[in-house]
């Protein structure tokens, strides 16, 4: 009934999406992509259809990628500041 920015700080919390139901959401997406095999699509459409089965997986290696490279683009993205 209301607006999301004025719904009560209870209601939000029911409102935001669990993570079982992100990775659902995500393997689903990925398997619709997947069933657009045709004309041009055809060589891409095996891609998403094995990012949709390992999904799990595919979260995995990126958040090993992502702990290993962020200390390191925390020390190189940003030059040093010259005050």
């Amino acid at each position: 009934m209301y607006p999301r920015p004025f719904l009560p700080i209870a209601a939000i919390a029911v409102i935001i999406p669990s993570l079982g139901e992100l990775i659902q959401a995500g393997k689903e997406s990925y398997f619709i992509v997947s069933q657009f095999n045709l004309f041009e699509y055809e060589q891409e459409a095996p891609l998403f259809a094995r990012l949709s089965d390992r999904f799990e997986r595919c979260i995995l290696g990126l958040t090993l990628v992502r702990e290993e490279l962020g200390p390191r683009q925390a020390r190189s993205c940003c030059p040093p500041t010259v005050n």
